[in-house]
């Protein structure tokens, strides 16, 4: 009898407390709350290749507890728009520092720009960058013209060797 109410017991503690975890877990003041960070958080790199510009944002977090929804580059006027809504958990998050990276590509042409970084429409971080003049990669096949003269001078030196 004894072992039939322990059997009972323990059935309706296995029912009732994960409905009490969850509804505790509901009323949980913990949220994702914006977040602003200081322009010492954020890292913008510049990389020019031909017509493109690659633009790297890293952001540094103190902990894990951030997420980031990055969006699209918008170049107006020589201009460069980037932008990014970010979240702080303010419940419990792993003590590690983070980083989140994005790169955006944007075309560009010879001429000065300028960078703005927002983060929930605020600017946080900005710069200004200079693209020269590109020239056009030489016609033809480079890499195989460089193999036929690295050939030639391979030939040249071993028939030099073999007459001394």
């Amino acid at each position: 009898m004894a072992m039939l109410k322990l059997f009972t017991v323990s059935l309706c503690l296995l029912l009732i407390l994960p409905t009490v975890s969850i509804a505790a877990a509901e009323e949980s003041s913990e949220s994702w709350v914006p977040y602003l960070p200081s322009p010492n958080q954020v890292d913008l790199s510049i990389k020019v290749e031909g017509g493109c510009c690659f633009i790297t944002v890293v952001l540094v977090f103190p902990d894990g507890g951030f997420r980031v929804s990055w969006s699209e580059a918008v170049l107006k006027n020589r201009a460069i728009f980037l932008g990014a809504e970010v979240e702080r958990w303010t419940g419990p998050a792993i003590q590690v520092i983070t980083l989140m990276k994005h790169t955006y590509e944007v075309e560009v042409q010879a001429g000065v720009y300028h960078i703005i970084f927002t983060v929930n429409g605020k600017p946080v971080k900005s710069s200004t960058f200079t693209v020269g003049e590109t020239f056009p990669p030489p016609r033809g096949n480079l890499p195989f013209l460089c193999f036929l003269s690295a050939l030639a001078l391979t030939v040249s030196l071993l028939t030099r060797k073999m007459e001394d």
